[in-house]
């Protein structure tokens, strides 16, 4: 009779030993038969959100197969309620459904999104999402699809509304008078970010205008007014040029016509990608006029002196005096008129190389001569007694 009792603790403690693993088996069990139900099924607690021009919309896909949720999802949202859109650039406003930007939902696309939700193939991670799922619940946002052809359209004919090409500075010659037109800022439409912004406002609605991204284009050539200033220095008078040899010299003027005629403009860019203007005269049309207009008139070969002899005073008396020869240095006139070209200083010297006679007039005293060396004469018949 004592067995009894103690027979009757024995079987608590085996019960109360076997427990946890009976519970654990009963888990197991609730979890699998959890997993089983809705190893085709979306997961409970899952939804999708859809911005609509009424507000968010939201569709249950829990407990649904992927072909349920699928079917569901086109019956409701075909054509896609999205949100209507505003588009704006500055005080300038455009407004589109979205069925009027080619929007539609990609409802096989959207449900995998649903359906992936709480499989990561991660036991023990799976099994805490599922769970949270069920208690809390999660949505899912739309996947769309654009028709590009529209979309682009849309976006085309908004671009072409928007934008202004910048203006590139001018900067020319009219006769004698300068045209300078300084160049001006543009702005255009940055299409592939202008996409991005609306798209995202088709997934996430929130404000109802879509900011168009507009980017300022600036002309490569802006300001002209020092290039203007040049060319005014340029032409404003002409320049002389003279050149002095005793009591002999040359002269001439290069009008401002003839300057303008020789006028180059050059860009060079700049590192930052914008572009100064230079004025410039053209070295090889200065060279060319020197030795066309000028050199011809400035050559001049050299004259031996001629002398008689006193014999009174037995000394040379210059009858013909000698004369220089000149040889013009096209090169370094034409290097002076272009450095003048721009400057203040408007006379130019010639550049012109002496050349030397073999009897010059100033060297008589050193010829050396005493007396007479030699007389001749000749007669032609008619000539007078002078001849």
């Amino acid at each position: 009779m004592r067995s009894s009792p103690r027979r009757g603790i024995l079987y608590l403690l085996t019960y109360l030993a076997l427990l946890p693993g009976l519970a654990f088996l009963a888990l197991a069990a609730a979890v699998a038969g959890y997993e089983f139900r809705h190893a085709q099924h979306v997961y409970p607690g899952i939804s999708l959100t859809v911005p609509t021009a009424q507000g968010p919309l939201t569709i249950e896909l829990g407990g649904l197969t992927r072909a349920e949720a699928t079917e569901r999802l086109q019956r409701v949202l075909t054509p896609y309620p999205g949100p209507d859109t505003i588009l704006r650039y500055g005080d300038r406003t455009w407004a589109f459904a979205a069925s009027d930007l080619g929007v539609e939902l990609d409802a096989a696309a959207t449900v995998e999104l649903a359906f992936a939700k709480g499989r990561s193939n991660t036991l023990l991670a799976d099994l805490l999402r599922q769970y949270e799922l069920y208690r809390r619940g999660d949505t899912v946002l739309p996947v769309l699809r654009y028709d590009e052809g529209q979309e682009a359209y849309v976006l085309g004919r908004l671009a072409r509304e928007i934008n202004h090409p910048a203006r590139e500075g001018v900067l020319r010659l009219d006769g004698l008078k300068v045209v300078a037109v300084a160049g001006e800022a543009g702005h255009e439409m940055d299409v592939a970010a202008s996409r991005a912004a609306l798209h995202n406002h088709l997934v996430h609605g929130g404000r109802a205008e879509v900011e168009l991204v507009v980017r300022d284009v600036h002309p490569v050539l802006e300001k002209v007014d020092d290039a203007e200033a040049q060319v005014q220095q340029l032409i404003k008078g002409p320049i002389s040029l003279a050149f002095r040899d005793g009591k002999d010299g040359f002269q001439a003027t290069i009008l401002p016509e003839i300057l303008a005629q020789w006028l180059t403009l050059r860009q060079e860019v700049g590192t930052d990608g914008r572009a100064r203007l230079m004025a410039g005269v053209d070295a090889d049309q200065v060279r060319a006029h020197v030795a066309k207009e000028l050199a011809p008139k400035l050559t001049r070969q050299p004259r031996d002196g001629t002398f008689s002899f006193n014999a009174e005073t037995k000394a040379l008396t210059p009858v013909i005096p000698s004369q220089n020869g000149w040889q013009p240095n096209v090169a370094e006139t034409a290097n002076r008129i272009v450095a003048a070209a721009f400057g203040d200083q408007r006379a130019v010297p010639l550049a012109v190389d002496l050349v030397k006679p073999e009897i010059a007039t100033e060297d008589v005293d050193k010829m050396g001569i005493k007396e007479l060396v030699s007389q001749g004469s000749t007669s032609f018949a008619g000539s007078s007694k002078e001849r």
